[in-house]
């Protein structure tokens, strides 16, 4: 990437690690933090898999849709897009089980170095692994959260509503048999 304007990249921070676990449908905030307050001019969130597309880039106070992979479009946003206080940390909304794996942001801010055009490499700040899994069965058929299928509760939902209305109309017919016998 080369930027017209007086940029580097954030070289001097370790970079952080986190994991982060999901289910499918959920919004996950990936987090990302600058070490010091000053502004990002340039946030890149990358999944090195996808390469040479990106998840999200944001630059200009927008994103910038050029070459973002597909599958992200109408998906992510800057969790704070006027990146107060050094938050860069990326909404990931809609999970899904293709979006499992190593998510990276780059951060590149202002600084006066009296240089016209410099091409920008950066390593991440911050290394991100997602996991999304979908709701696993145990032995008795029910999900991780503890529900059961759905189809069961509705098949002995059906059962019972049908016993039920068998039961009223027997107790009703003999109680007008009763009746009709009695003088």
């Amino acid at each position: 990437v080369t930027l017209t304007s007086d940029l580097s990249a954030l070289f001097l921070c370790p970079v952080v690690h986190k994991n982060i676990s999901a289910d499918p449908g959920q919004i996950v905030s990936l987090p990302c933090r600058l070490p010091n307050n000053k502004p990002a001019v340039f946030v890149k969130w990358t999944r090195p898999d996808l390469e040479p597309e990106y998840v999200l880039l944001f630059r200009d106070e927008q994103p910038d849709p050029e070459n973002q992979h597909p599958s992200f479009r109408k998906r992510v946003e800057l969790q704070d897009r006027r990146m107060e206080d050094g938050d860069v940390s990326l909404l990931l909304s809609n999970v899904t089980t293709n979006d499992t794996g190593t998510y990276e942001c780059r951060v590149f801010q202002r600084e006066a170095t009296g240089r016209k055009r410099r091409t920008l490499t950066s390593d991440p700040i911050w290394t991100v692994f997602l996991d999304v899994a979908p709701p696993t069965e145990n032995k008795e058929g029910r999900k991780e959260d503890g529900s059961r299928n759905k189809h069961v509760g509705l098949i002995v939902g059906a059962v019972l509503m049908v016993s039920l209305v068998t039961g009223l109309v027997l107790h009703l017919y003999l109680m007008k048999q009763k009746m009709n016998r009695s003088p």
